[in-house]
């Protein structure tokens, strides 16, 4: 029964004369096509009624790299006895380019779309594989039920519009926020033209993802992490029918995912962290390379030493504070407004706070990954800090200095300057944890359930912790060091799995490249950490629990 629908719902099987002329190259293909073989002969000697089916949704295309993390993961399940069934779910990106954030660009969305087709090849040629477009699941009924509901809908009342339980309006909200980097979007035709296109995307989307769910009655569901809506929905509706949801994202570690199962958080080792920091004793062994890879870090950069002596003569001796800015078409997105309503806002705000405050100094960092919004293509008028500060008319007073993206400064050339770092989000708040230096977190992290880091309640905490650390000599240097690099271990080296099986990035600075060249490689036994997430998956079994947490790769 599930075959025969299947076969109505898959995308026709490319062959050898549609490749151009190769997925990656001649022998990561060549590898990649024998080992598929493998695969799917070992899934075969399975009785169907002994597999595993695991739906399994794709569509983060950014690079190739991505996509051989997918294939990575599938060959290994299928290697252990699952059934995949590959969901693509890109039809709803509908030229809205919400994970990028940014307004929509031609030439990248070009781009995600050849990445999107090679994804099909990819799956239906080298993994013998065929993949299923999440759009096949709906009527053409569905899609009118869709568009009405959003022509229907004012966009002045998007707080109040649900659908089956979902908040829909409040998904297509926050996806303009992202698309357009503003924190509280106009009301002009284009804004409402937009909302209304992601409303009727999440209309659709959540009828397709119960049609999908109920139909093919997967045992579990693999996806990117549920933060847009493209996988948000699909998580919500599996939850809703107790079907457990694995995600992944690549870590800041090169060569990493970070796995969790049935949540919506970034890097979530909440349930793991307090019997990890009790009980955990690091080896000399471990320590050795904990305080390589700490080091690394921190120094592994230039550093023009000219600015950084310009920097402390604008100081002046003032207790100072270094403010790392997030990228803002990726800070849009969070939804999260204890203290601020987005992170432009908290810049503004604390830009305000130190004019008020002269004695005070204040070092505002750019992003250093601002240089790759360039190389995208994106209009980086209302992206780019310092052309931000630039469109809103924002002049920094002379106790703020101004850090740029192209600077050769890093964050820890800073330290020896500051007595804190306050931050949006950031991971910089780590970075001044291993010197020992206190800092402050707007939004809650991964690292929040640490305690290196404050978390403010409201506006008049952040400020009220801001004042504390300018005019506080820190007295708990050793305690803050202990506990971050205790947490940075179990994030970095344990929470952020690298198999040791690919190499690259999503951004192609690094070039791909597979690190086995037969199938032996992936089968079970032979990656602890490998083994571990798929019998994770396989068994309904957490990422971390109480006592469980993956193995260490370090």
């Amino acid at each position: 029964m599930l075959k025969k629908l299947l076969q109505k719902l898959l995308l026709k099987n490319t062959s050898v004369a549609d490749m151009e002329p190769y997925v990656y190259n001649s022998r990561i293909d060549d590898i990649l096509k024998k080992t598929g073989k493998i695969a799917r002969k070992t899934l075969e000697k399975v009785s169907p009624a002994e597999r595993k089916k695991i739906i399994y949704f794709i569509g983060y295309h950014h690079s190739k790299f991505a996509s051989l993390i997918d294939v990575v993961h599938m060959l290994a399940l299928q290697l252990r006895g699952a059934e995949i069934i590959v969901v693509r779910s890109s039809y709803f990106f509908q030229q809205e380019d919400i994970i990028f954030g940014g307004a929509y660009n031609k030439d990248r969305f070009e781009l995600q779309y050849k990445l999107y087709t090679d994804e099909g090849k990819i799956f239906s040629y080298i993994l013998q594989t065929q993949v299923i477009e999440i759009g096949a699941f709906l009527s053409s009924s569905d899609l009118k039920f869709a568009e009405d509901f959003a022509n229907n809908c004012n966009y002045e009342g998007w707080e109040s519009i649900t659908y089956d339980g979902f908040s829909v309006g409040e998904m297509a909200y926050h996806a303009i926020c992202n698309t357009n980097n503003v924190n509280i979007p106009d009301n002009s035709t284009e804004t409402v033209r937009q909302f209304k296109a992601h409303l009727r995307n999440c209309v659709a989307l959540s009828i397709a993802s119960q049609k999908l769910l109920t139909t093919i009655q997967a045992d579990t569901v693999v996806s990117n992490v549920p933060f847009y809506y493209l996988w948000r929905i699909p998580f919500l509706r599996s939850q809703m029918l107790n079907i457990p949801f694995y995600s992944y994202m690549l870590s800041e570690r090169p060569n990493s995912f970070f796995w969790t199962n049935n949540s919506e958080k970034f890097c979530d080792s909440s349930k793991n962290w307090q019997s990890f920091k009790k009980s955990y004793t690091i080896s000399e062994d471990i320590l050795h390379v904990l305080n390589k890879k700490i080091h690394d870090k921190l120094y592994g950069k230039n550093v023009s030493e000219k600015r950084i002596n310009e920097i402390r003569e604008l100081v002046k001796g003032r207790s100072a504070v270094l403010l790392p800015c997030n990228i803002l078409s990726d800070a849009a997105v969070f939804q999260e407004k204890r203290s601020f309503d987005s992170c432009l806002e908290m810049i503004q705000s604390v830009i305000k706070w130190f004019s008020d405050n002269p004695q005070y100094f204040c070092i505002l960092k750019a992003h250093p990954a601002e240089k790759l919004m360039i190389e995208f293509g994106m209009d980086t008028s209302f992206i780019l800090l310092g052309s931000v500060l630039k469109k809103c008319d924002i002049e920094l007073p002379e106790n703020i200095c101004f850090v740029d993206y192209n600077e050769d400064v890093t964050v820890a050339s800073l330290f020896g300057l500051v007595k804190g770092v306050i931050a949006y989000t950031s991971s910089v708040c780590m970075d001044a944890g291993f010197v020992g230096l206190p800092s402050v977190s707007v939004l809650e992290s991964h690292y929040s359930v640490a305690d290196f880091s404050r978390n403010p309640s409201s506006r008049e905490d952040f400020f009220r912790l801001l004042e504390n650390m300018l005019k506080n000599e820190i007295n708990d240097r050793e305690s803050i060091i202990e506990e971050t690099r205790k947490y940075f271990l179990l994030y970095y080296c344990i929470g952020s799995i690298d198999y040791n099986l690919i190499r690259g990035n999503d951004v192609n600075s690094v070039p791909f490249d597979i690190l086995f060249d037969s199938v032996d490689q992936l089968l079970p036994g032979k990656s602890e950490a490998l083994d571990y997430v798929c019998d994770a998956i396989l068994n309904n079994r957490s990422i971390f629990g109480v006592d469980r947490r993956p193995p260490i790769t370090i």
